[in-house]
């Protein structure tokens, strides 16, 4: 057996695993899956067999990391589908985590190509979500830091050094209590 048929069998038997555990966390999906994160193939099979299994989460994440892949790329029309895509499974699937994720990924994109009001509104709408959950997770807590440092990055954008100052000092304590190091260099480079 090649080592590429191998690696797509182990691929296969943790596909399988996750279709039939059924993981609901974007984190713990991506804790699993922070290895296959670039390889477009592996996330379209999972999204696939995600559908065949009515996983929604498991189809909404893969098409989440799908759209991270192509607005890496400067693909972001493809980058926007698949988050519109992502976050209407979540909204099917009540996962308010995956939903909040989608948002503020719908948000960089838009800020990407300079649709800075309609950023803003994807982020404005990830922080009411996820600051009126009655638990503020370490997962949802790092969601609010992620908005209000991309909100930042658009007001840096507009020429409003003030308001971006507000929104990173903001994300960076967020970062700083959930003791996020990337989250802090991110703040930090802003």
């Amino acid at each position: 057996m090649s080592a590429q048929n191998k690696f797509d069998f182990d691929f296969n038997i943790q596909v399988d695993k996750v279709i039939s555990e059924k993981p609901t966390s974007f984190s713990e999906l991506e804790e699993i899956f922070k290895n296959d994160l670039t390889d477009t193939l592996k996330l379209k099979f999972l999204a696939q067999k995600s559908k065949e299994t009515s996983y929604l989460e498991g189809e909404s994440y893969a098409y989440c990391q799908l759209g991270i892949f192509f607005r890496e790329k400067s693909r972001y029309n493809t980058a926007i589908a698949y988050h519109q895509n992502s976050y209407n499974l979540a909204l099917s699937a009540e996962n308010i985590e995956l939903q909040i994720v989608n948002l503020n990924m719908l948000g960089v994109v838009n800020r990407k190509v300079a649709n800075y009001t309609k950023a803003i509104e994807y982020h404005q709408m990830a922080l009411k979500i996820a600051e009126n959950q009655e638990v503020l997770t370490k997962s949802l807590n790092a969601s609010i830091a992620v908005s209000n440092n991309s909100i930042g990055n658009i007001y840096l954008a507009l020429d409003d050094p003030d308001s971006a100052i507000e929104n990173f000092n903001k994300s960076l304590a967020i970062e700083k209590a959930i003791n996020n190091k990337l989250g802090l260099a991110m703040n930090y480079h802003n």
